[in-house]
């Protein structure tokens, strides 16, 4: 099925509710440049959203697309996310390196992200991995990182909150 790009009012999108659970908000100089650039250029890469109009890529766009007051957007329907899970892992791996983010909210999404993915904890026996177990390694080649960074930035999952 062809992705079909088509202009939708910024009032009928949302955000994913736990967008700011993984990402942080671009601000500052970084969010007034965005804005800039919409203002002249327009909106060049499509908001990508789910069927029920949750936004899974575009949420600084999204933002200040409001900012600006603009109508409508540029937006790609994916159809095919309907369950949570999938909107989280395509979520975070739409997300992933694009920004500047703080460690423990990326040791949070990386966990999610193996969560939503089925990594399990362990070894998995050779049975298991002829039928397609995930694995960190896995996890850290979608992702782009080699396993140490992966395995380091999941430790900050496990510290004491103060």
């Amino acid at each position: 099925m062809a992705q079909e790009i088509m202009n939708l009012p910024v009032a009928a999108l949302k955000p994913h509710p736990r967008n700011d659970e993984f990402f942080s908000n671009i601000e500052g100089e970084d969010f007034n440049r965005l804005k800039e650039s919409i203002s002249e250029l327009g909106i060049l890469t499509p908001l990508r959203v789910a069927a029920d109009m949750t936004i899974v890529s575009g949420h600084q766009r999204y933002r200040a697309a409001k900012e600006l007051g603009l109508e409508l957007v540029p937006v790609i329907v994916d159809h095919t996310l309907r369950s949570d899970d999938g909107m989280i892992a395509q979520l975070i791996a739409a997300n992933f390196g694009r920004m500047k983010n703080d460690p423990i909210k990326q040791a949070k999404w990386i966990a999610e992200y193996e969560r939503v993915r089925g990594v399990r904890v362990g070894r998995p026996s050779e049975k298991l991995r002829n039928n397609f177990v995930i694995s960190q390694e896995d996890i850290a080649r979608e992702l782009g990182v080699d396993v140490r960074t992966l395995q380091n930035l999941k430790k900050l999952n496990s510290l004491i909150p103060e």
